[in-house]
This record gives C-alpha cells, sequence and structure tokens, in this order.
C-alpha cells in the first residue's frame, strides 16, 4: 500500500495495477527471493483489495527483506481489512518502532491485551 500521500498523487486503473502484478510475477520468477518485488506486487494488490493476495506479498517481503519497514505498516493495512486487529496492532507498533512517523498518528482505539 502506498502512504496517503502517494494515493493522493497517483491514480491507477484496475488494468494497470494488473499489468503491475504480472511485471513483478516475471521478477519472481526469476528472482523469487526478490523482496521489492513482492512488496510492489502486494501494493498493486491491495489496490486490487486483494487482501489477502496481498498480506501473502507482504509475508514474502518482510521474510526475504526484514528491515522493509514499509512492508510492515502497509502489511497492518491489509490485516486490518481482514479483521485482524490483533496482527495489525503488533505490524502498526513494528512499523513505528522503526521508525515509520505514520504509524503513530494511527487510531488503535481496541487495542489488544
Amino acid at each position: 500500500m502506498l502512504s496517503r500521500a502517494q494515493q493522493s498523487n497517483l491514480i491507477y486503473s484496475r488494468a494497470s495495477l494488473r499489468q503491475i502484478i504480472r511485471s513483478h510475477n516475471k521478477v519472481i520468477a526469476l528472482n523469487p527471493a526478490n523482496a521489492n518485488a513482492f512488496y510492489c506486487r502486494a501494493n498493486a494488490k491491495f489496490m486490487l483489495k486483494d487482501y489477502r493476495g496481498a498480506l501473502a506479498d507482504y509475508n514474502k517481503a518482510i521474510e526475504f527483506n526484514p528491515g522493509k519497514t514499509m512492508a510492515y505498516y502497509n502489511r497492518g493495512f491489509a490485516e486490518l481489512r481482514l479483521g485482524d486487529k490483533s496482527a495489525s496492532y503488533a505490524d502498526f507498533s513494528k512499523a513505528r518502532e522503526l521508525g515509520i512517523k505514520e504509524s503513530a498518528d494511527i487510531n488503535m482505539e481496541d487495542e489488544p491485551q
């Protein structure tokens, strides 16, 4: 997922998002450990509201590059859309710990106990 500022500056058609996914499928086929390709494909899937697909790709991006801070932040949104508040809270907390200031602005009133 893109930041709010990036989303407001970019408008993707469904067709262009599908093309982004196809392009990154090719990159992943050539280099199955390419964290950035998984991350970019996850963002496109998220924007197409394929939250489960996005979550799987964010997981892979983090597996191959645990320092990919925006992957934690964006995975938190995918988890939130899928109703997993506990996992979402953990990822937003990790993103905040890694320095993503926007994570501090997320209202997690229903913080898991």
